[in-house]
């Protein structure tokens, strides 16, 4: 591939990343909206505050998932950028975002966690 083609996957990467956090995000603001409305708290009936939590949960999980995929595939786009030679400014800078790539998969994987034990910690005691 050539680098305006290795650049062309990197944007469509870029845009399934944000496509990924579309749903958590509107699940974590019902959540947040249910929770500070007062509609969902610890009086709540268990099954139905498990339901909030496994919502949560499963919809993090799922676009860690899918996030990790485009930032392997992201990491490759790295890599086959790194063997061209004479590159534009946008290539080599592309080229030097490894790290953060990496950084981000890290993130992926501890915010969904932290959503978790947020909510139930205000759920559960």
């Amino acid at each position: 591939m050539n680098e305006k083609e290795l650049i062309q996957t990197w944007t469509d990467l870029r845009n399934s990343l944000i496509k990924a956090q579309l749903a958590p995000t509107a699940f974590l603001a019902v959540i947040l909206a249910l929770g500070a409305t007062g509609h969902l708290n610890a009086e709540m009936p268990a099954k139905l505050r498990l339901f909030a939590m496994g919502l949560v949960l499963t919809s993090g999980v799922f676009s860690a998932i899918s996030i990790m995929g485009a930032n392997r595939d992201a990491q490759w786009v790295i890599d086959s950028l790194k063997v061209l030679k004479g590159l534009s400014p946008l290539g080599e800078q592309l080229k030097k975002s490894g790290k953060s790539v990496w950084v981000a998969n890290l993130a992926y994987l501890l915010l969904p966690l932290f959503n978790f034990y947020a909510l139930y910690s205000y759920l559960y005691k």
